[in-house]
């Protein structure tokens, strides 16, 4: 007989500060809460702004319940999202909406899908960054 596991769907969590990315360097690590995973990755830009980014998606165990170190590596990313595009415009102090993340369109979206990923932590790992003003954000659906 096969056992039922019923998971918590529907809740979206930020992979990224509020305010977003704004140079390269990784952000936190964040627990992933269940093996399968939408995730969705932004950049913005000021309005007329070209820009481009690479966000490497990493993914780790940590040890026990404590997210991963240095000495916890992860060897192999799990996916890298290229971004390119022109800013459709940064509207901060939207009431609703985090500061400094865009009310508008972002220049580019991507996103992907994990299946069966039992990883403990995920973050998102901005490698290149180009276009003044602009910044990366990524959530992720569980």
């Amino acid at each position: 007989m096969a056992d039922n596991v019923m998971l918590v769907s529907g809740q979206n969590i930020n992979l990224a500060p509020l305010s977003g990315l704004s140079a390269v360097g990784a952000g936190p690590w964040t627990p992933k809460g269940s093996p399968n995973n939408g995730i969705q990755v932004n950049l913005f830009a000021p309005s007329g702004t070209a820009c481009t980014a690479t966000v490497v998606i990493e993914v780790a165990n940590g040890d026990g319940n404590m997210p991963p170190t240095s000495i916890w590596p992860c060897d192999t990313p799990a996916a890298t999202v290229t971004l390119t595009g022109t800013g459709a415009g940064v509207i901060v102090g939207v009431p609703g909406n985090p500061p400094n993340v865009a009310a508008s369109l972002p220049a580019d979206s991507d996103g992907f899908v994990m299946q069966n990923s039992p990883w403990r932590y995920i973050r998102l790992h901005v490698t290149a960054l180009t276009g003044t003003g602009a910044f990366v954000t990524g959530t992720m659906g569980i």
